[in-house]
Formats: C-alpha cells, structure tokens, sequence
C-alpha cells in the first residue's frame, strides 16, 4: 500500500505522512485490542458463577511462577536475581514474603480472572511496544474490580461472602507485587514507574475494611450475650439456667466459626474469631469490675459461672469442625494475643475466688502476670466491691496503690 500511494503520485516520496499514517493505524489497532482484553476481563467479573477453589499454602510455587513469567518475556533470570530485585524495591516490605500466598479459598472466576491477565501480559510483553498498554490494560481491569466488587458488598452481605471477598482481594494483592516484577524485567532495572506496589496497597485496604465491618457486625451480636450472661450472675440461679446461657453462646459462636473456618487462611480465622470472642470477655470483665457492690451470692455465682464460658474456647478455635475434644493450652502468649482479654478474663477468675491477702500477694508478686495484664485501678475496684469496708481493706488497697508506683 505504501508503494502504490508513492507510485500513484498521491503523497511525496520523501514525507512523512505515509509514516504517520500508519503510526495512527497501528495505535487504532492496539487500542481496539485493548478495548477487547478489557470487555473480557469484565465478563470473566460478572460471572455468575460461585463455585470456589482452594488455594494451597506456598512460597516456593509463587517464586517458580514469577520466574517463569520473567523467562517468558525473553529475559533469563536466576532466583538469586530475583530476590535481588525484591530486597532493592522500596516498593515493597522485606519483613514479610512477597508471594507468600496462603491456603485459602476464592472464587473460581476470580483464578480466571487472574489466569486471563496473565496470559495476556505473555502475549503483548514480546512486543516492546505493547507494554505500556497492556501496563495500563491491567490497571483498569483492578479498577474495574474493585468498582464491581463494592457495588456488591453491603452491609447485610453475610460473613461468608466478606470472607471469600476478602481473599479475592488478598490473592489480587500477592499477584500485585508477582505483576510488577514481571514489569520491572522488562525495563530497565532504576525504571519504577510501572508498578503496582498502589493496588497491592489499595486490595490490602479493601481486605482489611470490608472485614473489619463485619466483625464489628458479629461483635455487636456477641455483646448482646454478654448482656444476657451477667443478668444471669444477679440473685439466685441454679446449674440449668448457667448452661443454658453457656450454650446458647457457644451456639452462636459455633455458628460464626462455621461461616469462614473453612475459606480464610487459618491466622486470618483465628483472628476474626479472637476478636470477636475477646468482645465476650471484655464486655463481662469490664462490667464487673465497676460494679460497686458484689454480693455474697453474687460471688458464688461467679466463681461458678464465668468458668463456663472458657471450656468451648479451645473447639471454636480450631480450624477443625467436629465435636472433638481439642487440646489447647490457653496459658500461652500466642493464645492470648489472639483473644486480647482472654488472659484477663482469666485472672479475673482466680482473683473473684482467692481471699484479700491471696489478691494482695498475686499483686506484689506479680503471679501469672496479674500486675502487667490488670490496671491497678481494676484491681482496687475489685477490692472495694468483694471485700467490705474495713482498715484491713483500707491497707491492702494502700498497698497496691504504693506498690503501683514502684
């Protein structure tokens, strides 16, 4: 076509239209292109169909992927290259794994979705020119996501819709950081400009917000119980209205863990449901140590009803679902930090059923941690309410406030 416009005496031989022209047709072409890799990202987002798949816990089967990418795009890269380019991209943390994907469960439509950029990127990264455009092709298929995903996550979505909503959003995060080295292979080594280090960050803020909703959502439910719990330790009760309590509890904790125990990675579960059972034995810990009074009875209840609520604990933690005894040792760090007021709630116990002398001791001694974990002013509270008002009430509270100081 060229020759025949020369020839024909339609254009000079010597301008530059001819070129330019087709400069023009060759980006009409790309970007028709494009437009088409973007239609069929947005049919693969807007599939309607839910079936999930599992994704198994790996470090090792991400590298080998990133370097096979990076191998498909014409450029030979050794592992120890690789992790060269991640520990000099500021982009990203070295205190954690970048490609460290945990087993989980997404949707199948989301793998596909993820199949389908990749398969494009190989395809367009052998011609140079193309990559800018598959850069941006990429970003607004992530756009396009997120805008799809937020019009369908509301607040009477269930839990476990935000939870496999949210390792949608993970596994996109991980595939973020895997996208932007392939890119980074392409360039030059200083070149940072085509990355995707502000999606990954923005996936990880949409994970942790459509999921912190939601717990707050469970936690409310909780603090009902809670309620129901310490109208149950006033007056005179007998042990079927105490399990009965501690049932309808663990039943509706039970049923929290059913919805996500199975769909988020193991750390990710046990933190939703630490959180929410923490709620449990914040509400009725705070709750008793303002009381003003406690009465004898009172007392009695507690002694034998607030160790209920711990026996259910080491089963709703479990990333197990049957009737099993698990054997978990609460007593350790790991455990309590993943039930913040567990550990409290547990010295609570042992101070309600010890004598003032015995309250004193744990205090000065600091046994089983009771001094760091328990604010001095809870302790003094607890002192005022459990104990009447005499001089040895009066000392001994003198003696936590001294002690405190020290």
């Amino acid at each position: 076509l060229q020759t025949y416009l020369k020839e024909s005496g339609f254009v000079d031989k010597n301008s530059t239209e001819i070129k330019d022209l087709f400069a023009i047709k060759i980006l009409s072409d790309q970007e028709k292109h494009f437009n088409s890799l973007l239609n069929q990202a947005r049919k693969l987002i807007l599939d309607e169909d839910l079936s999930l798949i599992t994704i198994e816990d790996s470090i090792l089967s991400d590298f080998i992927y990133v370097k096979n990418i990076l191998n498909l795009s014409h450029k030979e890269i050794s592992m120890e290259k690789l992790l060269e380019l991640h520990q000099s991209n500021n982009e990203f943390s070295t205190t954690k794994p970048v490609f460290h994907v945990k087993k989980c469960k997404i949707y199948k439509k989301t793998q596909n979705l993820l199949n389908f950029i990749i398969n494009s990127f190989k395809k367009t990264s052998q011609n140079a020119s193309s990559v800018t455009f598959i850069y941006q092709t990429i970003r607004d298929i992530f756009e396009m996501f997120l805008a799809l995903n937020h019009l369908n996550i509301n607040e009477n979505s269930s839990l476990r819709y935000i939870c496999i909503a949210h390792n949608d959003f993970y596994y996109l995060s991980n595939y973020c950081s895997i996208l932007s080295f392939a890119f980074k292979s392409l360039l030059s080594t200083d070149t940072q400009f085509l990355s995707f280090a502000d999606y990954s960050i923005l996936f990880q803020q949409t994970v942790d917000d459509i999921l912190n909703t939601s717990i707050k959502k469970q936690q409310d439910s909780i603090s009902l119980f809670a309620l129901e719990f310490l109208n149950l330790l006033k007056g005179s009760h007998d042990n079927f209205m105490s399990n009965n309590i501690n049932s309808k509890i663990y039943q509706r904790l039970f049923q929290i863990k059913q919805l996500c125990f199975d769909v988020l990675p193991l750390d990710i579960f046990q933190q939703v449901m630490g959180s929410i059972i923490s709620i449990l034995f914040e509400k009725i810990y705070q709750s008793i140590v303002e009381m003003e009074d406690i009465t004898e009875q009172e007392s009695i209840n507690m002694e034998t009803t607030l160790p209920l609520l711990l026996d259910n604990i080491p089963q709703l933690m479990s990333s197990q679902n049957n009737d099993l005894i698990v054997f978990v040792i609460f007593y350790t760090q790991q455990f309590y930090a993943t039930i913040k007021f567990l550990k409290r709630y547990v010295l609570l116990i042992k101070i309600i059923q010890s004598t003032m002398q015995e309250i004193i001791n744990m205090w000065e001694n600091d046994q089983n941690d009771v001094k760091s974990e328990i604010p001095s002013t809870d302790i003094i509270n607890l002192l005022r309410s459990l104990f009447q008002n005499t001089k040895l009430r009066s000392d001994a509270i003198n003696r936590i406030v001294s002690n405190s100081r020290k």
